[in-house]
């Protein structure tokens, strides 16, 4: 007996891993005629063969039912199905709700209720890290997940969008499932199943490898400042999408002409962007960087001098940062 029921276990196990073809609706050719409810272990000789009659509508329906005039675990697992799909309390037998409910999916102008589902994702493809918006749309929010194909997965959702960001390189297929979570309950069984319905592919590239190219488009070579005025400094150039994900800087630092470094003006948390330093005023004679962490004070406000941005992977202040592009304006005067 330990045996059997083991079996009809392993069967019930294979028969919830199996899709459920009624996403797409097919219209009964076998339509059961019910007068008694029916249950585990209900057979034709008592039932008026009305057994074989729903089996013969569930194996119409799933293609997995076989039609022998007992109420087993096979044709509980079907009806638990079916009565998930529309929405009635999963008991795994056909009381008047479920007789109600089959009778109106074989009438000519009942319309059943389709376990859809759909699931898109943008963008689909690009470089790693990539962020995916993935909209799904399901009509139970409490028995859909989205299984992202990277060992992810989005627990519980409802109609909306879910956001994931994939890391690695790689083609992976999101798939968007519905659990049941009972198809056949006994006093210390419940078998869960999983069901894929709707899927997307995301395709992640790698990484680009080149370095960053930066360019210091202010202040223009030749260009003559007076102390006491304002200078904008400008940089612009290509940005890897990774750094999008990424703490990141660029070090703004003053050298002279002859290329000795002054100190850090700024440092800014873009890896393009602008910045405008006053010059010390007249007269003064004398400049001070910012502090940290150059700490140097006390260089001769007049002369030749030209901006370096150093873009880096980190925020700035680090010793072991990434340098990911450098670039240098032209040689500029104050006077």
């Amino acid at each position: 007996m330990k045996k059997l029921t083991a079996a009809l276990f392993a069967l019930l196990v294979l028969i919830s891993a199996s899709p459920v073809s009624a996403n797409s609706y097919i219209a009964p050719t076998s339509c059961p005629q019910f007068s008694v409810n029916l249950y585990m272990g209900a057979r034709d000789a008592a039932m008026g063969g009305q057994v074989s009659q729903l089996q013969q509508f569930l194996n119409q329906r799933y293609g997995n039912q076989l039609v022998t005039g007992y109420f087993g675990v096979m044709t509980a697992a079907n009806v638990s199905r079916l009565q998930q799909e529309l929405g009635i309390a999963r008991v795994g037998g056909v009381g008047p709700l479920t007789r109600a409910a089959i009778a109106k999916l074989c009438s000519t102008s009942g319309t059943p209720t389709p376990t859809a589902g759909s699931l898109s994702a943008y963008p689909s493809s690009g470089t790693a890290p990539l962020a995916v918006n993935f909209t799904a749309t399901v009509p139970d929010t409490n028995q859909y997940i989205i299984d992202f194909g990277d060992g992810a997965n989005s627990g519980p959702i409802g109609a909306g969008v879910v956001a994931h960001t994939y890391q690695n390189p790689g083609t992976y297929t999101a798939n968007l499932s519905r659990y049941i979570s009972c198809l056949y309950a006994t006093p210390v069984h419940c078998m869960i199943a999983v069901m894929p319905i709707a899927s997307a592919t995301v395709t992640v590239a790698a990484p680009q490898t080149q370095t960053n190219t930066l360019q210091v488009t202010s202040p223009a070579a030749g260009q003559i400042y007076t102390r006491g005025s304002q200078m904008n400094i400008s940089w612009s150039g290509l940005v890897r999408e990774t750094f999008a994900y990424e703490p990141h800087a660029s070090i703004v630092d003053l050298y002279t002409a002859a290329g000795t470094k002054v100190g850090t003006i700024a440092i800014t948390n873009d890896l393009k962007g602008s910045y405008d330093w006053h010059i010390p005023g007249f007269p003064q004679t004398m400049m001070c960087t910012m502090q940290y962490p150059n700490a140097l004070c006390g260089t001769n406000v007049q002369g030749q001098y030209y901006i370096q941005v150093t873009a880096v992977v980190g925020n700035g202040f680090g010793t072991n940062e990434t340098v990911i592009g450098t670039a240098q304006s032209g040689v500029f005067g104050v006077q």
